[in-house]
């Protein structure tokens, strides 16, 4: 199968009864290889109802986004066991900590 890079289809509204109608209508889907989507639970249950054969992969967005925002509840965390001093300290250098996952999002691009 020739890989094209195109656009397929925009879908208008992401109603689960609209999306699975529209899922339905596809040919061969055991031939998909990827579900490429972001984290709602009805995308990842449309995968596995229509395309069963299909590695699903959440985008890069998403997924940066959530280790963002774990590596910041971790840091939140850590800072509220440390002195006043030092919570002051850290809270201006929260950057700090998210720098080498900026660094990392540069060299996967």
């Amino acid at each position: 199968m020739e890989r094209t890079k195109k656009i397929i289809d925009v879908i208008k509204d992401r109603q689960f009864h609209v999306l699975s109608n529209y899922f339905k209508k596809i040919k061969n889907r055991d031939s998909v290889e990827y579900f490429i989507c972001d984290m709602w639970q009805p995308y990842i249950d449309l995968d596995k109802t229509y395309f069963k054969n299909a590695i699903i992969v959440i985008d890069k967005f998403h997924y940066i986004r959530h280790a963002m925002w774990a590596v910041e509840a971790v840091r939140k965390h850590i800072q509220k066991e440390l002195s006043v001093k030092l919570r002051k300290y850290f809270k201006k250098a929260k950057n700090l900590f998210l720098k080498d996952l900026t660094c990392l999002m540069k060299i996967q691009n």
